[in-house]
């Protein structure tokens, strides 16, 4: 019984996502939030078993750090944003113009599935004066490929929803009588000092501490 369960789980998770057609960035099987993978987080895969599983829609960058998903079909501004919050994880948002570049040739594709212009969250330059109620959009097409614009809010366009993962943090220490060269050595390496050096009680020993973004 123990290895049916265990292999039931690990199926599931492979069909994770069925729903929406979209594996969650992060994965994560914890569903209720309470830090214990428990009988309630495998009632919600089981919610998910025997559905299709499906990822064309979604693109991962290198770093595995950003993914950006589309929402097939053509969606008012305030849907599209509805649309990416309803994603799994809850931490999706419309694409913003930071994220466009990253995966504009992703983008590209979706747009020539849905509407050649895609919504965008932010966007870098201010609408013109008489811009009225448009929102912003970067055109996706060929020719006119990244030129931004501003659409009226009564047209349905390609939505992209985009999702982050927070930078992992590393951390080390320099401790002893004379740490300087210890703190060079580190600092070579790419590390960056984090506060202030803090003495040990009862003898000279020094502690720093560093900190780097990890690979």
């Amino acid at each position: 019984m123990k290895h049916l369960i265990t292999c039931l789980a690990l199926g599931i998770a492979f069909a994770a996502g069925a729903q929406t057609g979209l594996v969650e960035f992060p994965y994560n099987p914890d569903a209720d939030n309470d830090d214990i993978i428990g009988i309630s987080d495998l009632l919600e895969l089981l919610s998910l078993f025997g559905g299709e599983f499906a990822e064309e829609s979604l693109y991962i960058n290198d770093a595995n750090t950003a993914a950006v998903y589309h929402i097939e079909g053509s969606w008012h501004y305030g849907l599209c944003e509805a649309k990416c919050r309803e994603l799994p994880s809850g931490k999706w948002r419309m694409i913003d113009y930071d994220t466009w570049a990253d995966f504009y040739l992703e983008v590209e594709q979706m747009c020539i599935i849905g509407t050649n212009r895609a919504w965008l969250r932010e966007c870098p330059v201010d609408p013109p004066s008489n811009s009225g109620n448009n929102l912003p959009a970067v055109f996706g097409d060929y020719d006119d490929k990244g030129r931004l614009t501003f659409m009226n809010n009564s047209y349905a366009m390609t939505c992209v929803c985009e999702t982050h993962e927070r930078p992992k943090v590393e951390y080390s220490y320099c401790e002893g009588n004379n740490i300087e060269s210890c703190s060079d050595s580190k600092v070579a390496d790419g590390w960056y000092p984090l506060s202030g050096i803090s003495m040990v009680d009862g003898n000279n020993d020094k502690v720093q501490a560093f900190w780097r973004w990890a690979e």
